[in-house]
């Protein structure tokens, strides 16, 4: 499989944000928990592979019972999920 320049571009960004939030964790910053660590890391691994295998999208999808096949409901999941965020971070 080769990868186009911008899949290899995200790739580095979400290694960068890995190792970054990784290390913040190393040094105990008061802000850091393992939870928040694993979490940022896991949310960059499903970016990395959404962008760098493309039927990614596709099986998560079916496998949720969606059963779509051109990625509008990962689209629409997405949306929903900042969506939360953005509630809560309001409230």
């Amino acid at each position: 499989m080769k990868l186009s320049m911008y899949q290899w571009i995200i790739t580095f960004i979400a290694a960068y944000f890995i190792g970054d939030r990784f290390t913040r964790f190393v040094r105990r910053e008061k802000t850091q928990s393992l939870f928040k660590c694993l979490t940022i890391a896991f949310l960059w691994l499903c970016i990395i592979a959404i962008t760098d295998i493309p039927s990614f999208s596709s099986w998560i999808s079916h496998m949720m019972g969606l059963g779509d096949k051109d990625g509008n409901s990962i689209i629409l999941i997405g949306f929903v999920a900042v969506f939360l965020i953005l509630l809560r971070m309001l409230s």
